[in-house]
């Protein structure tokens, strides 16, 4: 027998060491977070629905571009009058290998190649008005007269440009410019913004010189009439000449170098 004021030992004799209960709120290691799968399928749709839209897209695009429905297969020209189409086509640098989604994006800049490289056009706009079609609107440049160089006629434009290719005779009525040196460019631009109802109604214009002036030119009128005046002014002093005309009812010249006034033909 056992003597009874013996302490007890733990782990000896009838006595057990108790099962430790798991503390109540603690979770193992292994056990799932609160809607860990819903977290997981949320991020999976939203980067499926960052990445799968471009691809698709990429892949439609490129399959577009391998095409022949994505390339140019017409050109019109509309608003040309002196120039002819097949060169404004040319000055595009539109071909059937040309890509329509390209003139979509670049309209501007075919018009501006246009414009580079064909003087007589003045402005230029490149639009897709079909499937695989282009249409290049221009605006030419109009033709204020000529100039002789030579054996040959050049055109003057309202810019100032003389056009290399020549002619061996104008039109019976077109304005013709004689004598002038460097000066003449800036000339051909004073007469181009004359009335339209004056200018169309000039025959010649001369640079004359007269009176130690270098910057006089004389003008020939279809009418019968004159006008003296200074290439600097007359832009402004030739609004004066129909009302000058109409007082004196008579052909005669009219002098708008200084002032502006009217000296009739002599009768003698």
């Amino acid at each position: 027998m056992g003597r009874k004021d013996e302490p007890a030992t733990p782990g000896r004799g009838n006595f057990k060491n108790p099962t430790p209960h798991p503390q109540k709120g603690r979770r193992g290691v292994a056990a799932p977070l609160p809607h860990l799968e819903g977290v997981r399928q949320h991020r999976l749709r939203r980067n499926l629905a960052i990445i799968v839209p471009p691809l698709v897209l990429l892949t439609i695009v490129t399959g577009y571009l391998a095409l022949p429905v994505s390339k140019v297969s017409t050109v019109r020209v509309r608003g040309n009058t002196n120039v002819s189409a097949s060169t404004v086509q040319r000055a595009s640098g539109l071909t059937n290998s040309s890509l329509i989604p390209a003139v979509w994006l670049n309209g501007q800049h075919v018009g501006q190649r246009v414009v580079k490289h064909v003087a007589r056009v003045a402005s230029a706009k490149a639009q897709v008005t079909g499937a695989r079609d282009v249409t290049i609107t221009v605006t030419e440049h109009e033709t204020v007269g000529y100039v002789q160089r030579g054996d040959s006629y050049h055109a003057l434009l309202d810019d100032g440009t003389i056009i290399r290719t020549g002619t061996s005779a104008p039109k019976s009525g077109d304005l013709i410019f004689k004598g002038f040196g460097n000066g003449l460019q800036r000339v051909v631009r004073v007469v181009a913004k004359f009335p339209t109802s004056i200018r169309h109604d000039i025959s010649e214009v001369q640079s004359t010189r007269g009176g130690g002036n270098p910057y006089q030119i004389t003008i020939t009128m279809s009418d019968g009439n004159t006008i003296v005046a200074d290439s600097r002014t007359v832009g402004k002093k030739i609004k004066y000449y129909p009302t000058i005309i109409k007082q004196v009812n008579k052909t005669g010249t009219v002098d708008l170098e200084v002032g502006a006034f009217f000296t009739p033909k002599s009768t003698k």
